[in-house]
């Protein structure tokens, strides 16, 4: 239960700091470490809808400001998540950001293997 009450107060966090831009970003900056180890913990506490909402609400964040590989990490636990509650859709949406976040990163070979995974799991989804 304490769990699920600190991943609802970093999801806020995360979000508002998000909205700030700039300023926001120099207060996850801060906090970035903390909120990837609350992902892992909630990974492995089995919390699947906290796990995508850090993610989510970290997302941008990590995006905007060239965080790759802890970008990677979270949309990878998420996805890990997502396949253990069954979420098609959320496990294809990751396989998708994976994808893209690689392509940009000029991994193209890693991007199109993410890509190829993704197709069959969007298709299935429902």
């Amino acid at each position: 239960e304490s769990m699920e009450w600190l991943a609802g107060y970093y999801i806020d966090f995360c979000e508002a700091a998000s909205e700030e831009g700039v300023q926001g970003y120099a207060r996850l900056d801060a906090e970035r470490a903390h909120c990837l180890k609350l992902i892992e913990s909630c990974l492995d506490g089995g919390l699947w809808e906290e796990v995508q909402y850090l993610v989510k609400a970290i997302d941008i964040y990590l995006e905007r400001q060239g965080w790759w590989t802890e970008k990677l990490t979270a949309v990878e636990m998420n996805l890990t998540a997502a396949r253990q509650a069954g979420d098609r859709e959320n496990e294809a949406v990751c396989l998708n950001n994976l994808g893209y976040t690689c392509q940009r990163h000029g991994e193209l070979d890693q991007a199109l293997i993410w890509y190829e995974q993704c197709l069959p799991v969007w298709r299935d989804r429902r």
